[in-house]
């Protein structure tokens, strides 16, 4: 019986992070990404990272970015990409989607803590091409 109560504050502390026997942190074991960019119309709001493409590079380090959150399941509701995962690093991050003009960052810091990297969200407002 002298168990439960040790495993009710070994199931307490987990949350923490933090392994109270080494005095050392228990990382998640969850992949991030370093950048993640919300693709969205500029006029209207409307997600558009489901047609969207991109990439970000930082020195000779390129990765394209891959679907990250959708608002349901319905694929067209995809609102934001990512890339780079677990990397820190000073990125430039270029998205592309048909009928609209290219949006770019440059100099995209994005540092590490204990566990993970800090992700960095950015937001890409596309303004349409003028016909």
């Amino acid at each position: 019986m002298k168990i439960l109560p040790a495993l009710g504050l070994i199931l307490l502390m987990a949350p923490a992070c933090r392994n109270p026997f080494s005095g050392g942190y228990a990382c998640t074991t969850d992949f991030r990404s370093a950048i993640e960019v919300e693709i969205r119309d500029a006029a209207t709001g409307s997600p558009l990272a489901q047609a969207a493409s991109g990439v970000v590079r930082d020195g000779a380090f390129s990765d394209s970015l891959r679907p990250a959150r959708s608002l349901n399941a319905d694929p067209s509701s995809l609102i934001s990409r990512q890339a780079a995962g677990e990397r820190p690093g000073t990125y430039s991050v270029e998205v592309q989607r048909s009928g609209y003009r290219t949006w770019t960052a440059s100099n995209v810091s994005v540092g590490r803590n204990v566990c993970h990297v800090d992700t960095r969200l950015l937001r890409a407002d596309m303004v349409p091409i003028a016909p």
